[in-house]
């Protein structure tokens, strides 16, 4: 069951991952060092499959903190995926 009637559940989800690129592109304008920004619009163009766009996003999250380790993982995958 769709959680917006009316709607299907993919739709929803097209919806909800444009709207989480919207957010994620605002917060990196005001403030470009939050790497948990910059991990979630990774995310966001890996699903997409930006892989390249994907790559920069977790490079830069990662850059911005070392310690994040699913950054780490997922800059692993799309490195793996892009060879």
């Amino acid at each position: 069951m769709s959680p917006r009637p009316g709607l299907p559940a993919y739709v929803v989800v097209i919806l909800s991952f444009d709207t989480a690129r919207k957010e994620f592109k605002s917060a990196l304008a005001a403030d470009p060092n939050i790497a948990a920004s910059h991990d979630g619009l990774g995310q966001i163009y890996e699903h997409d499959g930006s892989l390249d766009a994907a790559l920069a996003e977790y490079k830069r999250a990662s850059d911005l903190d070392p310690s994040l380790e699913g950054v780490r993982q997922r800059l692993r995958r799309v490195r793996d995926r892009i060879r």
